[in-house]
């Protein structure tokens, strides 16, 4: 049978078309909804707003015939006075409202940013392995101030033209009924272009930020590899993809604009259609006596009230789309599986760490039908340090992994400290997992919180531990203190110190189980040295697992599992499994050849 080799690619960006407005609604109504009353307080406001504005429009009528058109002075005056008031309250509540509005926005707005750092924490680590990690930026920053600039402000004016809208629309019909449905009429061709063009908008705008967040995903990735671009010279390389990205953003900006620069200017103009109407029906009314003057005065002031928000919100309908997009992508994140759905549900139970570890029948695949572990099958007794060899992908990143639970696996059991892994609340496992890699992250912040962490009590074992891992003496030598800051990245301390500070770390934590990826990879033969004895200080009476390609340093160990496509192929300690002549002997050669 023909088999065909599946590559592993980054998930397609989830900018997409099939979700609904409605669906879009309801996501952002769960973080609307705490602050209800608020935004029913601003659309009471907004709404009595709209509506004293529509009575000022009516007593406008009433100033031309009553007062101004009989040159009766006092009655002018008096409704004069009245528009006034009316006006001045309606401005207050429209204040008032879009400022319990905003308030209440800022609010959700602030509940979406805790909620995406949140998920943040405890989204699946394969959603990591399949998107890029501009794409994650881009969630948390220009989506939600895209979102921050729609909630702050085109929220406010689309409900206010709306509610303006509705208010004016039924002023004018209960006014004039026939006069009213002519002007209603005019706004058919706006309403027929902004359907028809709202698919288009929503591509156009999906399409900018698509092209944006591949530009950061890459600025990100460049920033990342500056020293690689470097070293290799590869500035220009660089450059050029760079610059194709900005092109790609460039052409989807030009592409909306000129689409925007013919729908706009007739959207304005079919928005003023009701006006024209008005002056073309009502005028000939009015000359005809049969609508009175102050009649006309008043819907020309409804049209006013209806037609320049109507005018705005069009404009701004770039803005809205887009803020749409973000809220539609944020909420895909929002919405990626957590590790309760690809894990199962937290364990609860916290045992002390004591015991061995037991792999019985394991298998797990990251992709339907890959399998990277095939029936795994070993057992490591409490206080053994286990070797673990093989080529690259051969399993043994993998099988780490799965003891701190970050990824699933599908068939076998898992059993540490006697207890099936699944039954521990996986904070309590990972508490007690110390992990050592080649590559030590860091924190912008001083040594002492990045060694620290959270542990808020130091007592006497921790100060002694320290001690003698020698942390202290390496200050002095170094002319620093713990309140000595450490830049970005660590970007001011060397791989060995970086690497001393990682073990101190993970001395602090006191795990029962440690876990050591090629902790003394990138590290000088000088520093090595101190390096390893400060890992046989934190190693002892501990059950150790230990990855490493400079298989010398394995000499020492209990055993060494030697890993094959996924299996476990060798055990034994490294006399023996030289002896054996199997695959441990031959990358063993292969190490030799390649120093040589």
């Amino acid at each position: 049978m023909r088999q065909h080799k599946k590559k592993f690619y980054f998930e397609k960006d989830d900018y997409h078309l099939e979700g609904s407005l409605l669906d879009l609604t309801k996501g952002l109504l769960k973080f609307l909804s705490p602050y209800k009353r608020s935004f029913l307080f601003a659309l009471i406001l907004i709404f009595l707003s709209s509506l004293l504005a529509m009575i000022s429009a009516r007593i406008m009528g009433l100033l031309v015939d009553e007062g101004l058109s009989q040159k009766d002075f006092g009655t002018s005056m008096k409704w004069g006075l009245v528009i006034l008031i009316l006006e001045a309250l309606s401005l207050l509540g429209l204040w008032r409202g879009r400022y319990s509005l905003v308030k209440a926005s800022s609010n959700s707005l602030l509940d979406i940013r805790k909620n995406v750092f949140k998920d943040l924490q405890f989204i699946s680590m394969s959603y990591f392995d399949k998107q890029p990690e501009g794409r994650t930026v881009t969630r948390m920053t220009h989506d939600i101030e895209s979102l921050e600039d729609f909630f702050s402000g085109s929220l406010g004016r689309l409900l206010n033209a709306l509610i303006l809208f509705i208010v004016s629309i039924f002023a004018m019909l209960l006014t004039n009924l026939n006069l009213g449905l002519t002007l209603l009429a005019g706004l058919i061709p706006v309403f027929i272009l902004t359907y028809f063009s709202r698919t288009k908008v929503r591509f156009l705008n999906h399409q900018i930020s698509r092209y944006n967040s591949a530009l950061n995903a890459k600025l990100s990735e460049y920033l990342r590899g500056v020293m690689t671009l470097r070293i290799f010279g590869w500035e220009n390389w660089s450059l050029n993809h760079y610059g194709k990205a900005i092109e790609k953003h460039k052409q989807s900006f030009l592409r909306a604009n000129i689409f925007y620069a013919w729908n706009r200017p007739l959207t304005n103009f079919l928005c003023t259609l009701p006006i024209i109407l008005l002056f073309w029906f009502g005028g000939l009314k009015v000359l005809n006596g049969a609508l009175e003057l102050g009649l006309f005065v008043a819907f020309i002031r409804y049209c006013e009230r209806f037609t320049t928000p109507l005018a705005n919100v069009t404009r701004e309908i770039q803005q809205i789309q887009q803020s749409l997009t973000s809220g539609e992508r944020i909420l895909s994140f929002l919405n990626a599986k957590k590790e309760r759905e690809t894990l199962g549900e937290d364990g609860h139970s916290e045992p002390a760490p004591k015991g061995g570890i037991s792999f019985q029948n394991v298998s797990m695949y990251y992709t339907l039908d890959q399998w990277i572990l095939k029936d795994l099958n070993f057992t490591i007794r409490p206080g053994e340090k286990i070797g673990l060899v093989g080529k690259t992908g051969s399993g043994k990143t993998t099988t780490l992994n799965l003891l701190g639970r970050l990824y699933p696996f599908q068939k076998g059991t898992i059993s540490i400290w006697g207890h099936d892994i699944k039954s521990f609340k996986r904070s309590h496992l990972r508490k007690n997992i110390g992990f050592v890699s080649q590559k030590a992250l860091f924190f912008k912040g001083t040594i002492k919180e990045n060694i620290f962490l959270e542990v808020t009590e130091f007592d006497s074992k921790k100060e002694i531990a320290l001690k003698q891992l020698g942390l202290y003496q390496w200050l002095k030598e170094k002319g620093l203190t713990l309140d000595s800051p450490i830049l970005e990245n660590g970007s001011n301390l060397s791989e060995g110190e970086k690497q001393f500070l990682s073990i101190s770390r993970v001395l602090i934590q006191n795990p029962a189980l440690l876990i050591l990826d090629e902790a003394t990879a990138h590290i000088d033969i000088k520093n090595e040295e101190k390096i390893q004895m400060a890992l046989d200080l934190i190693m002892e009476n501990k059950t150790c697992l230990i990855v490493a390609h400079r298989l010398h340093t394995l000499r020492n160990c209990d055993r060494i599992f030697v890993f094959k496509d996924g299996g476990l192929i060798e055990e034994g300690n490294h006399e023996e499994l030289i002896n054996k002549k199997g695959e441990f002997y031959h990358l063993s050669h292969e190490t030799l050849k390649f120093k040589g």
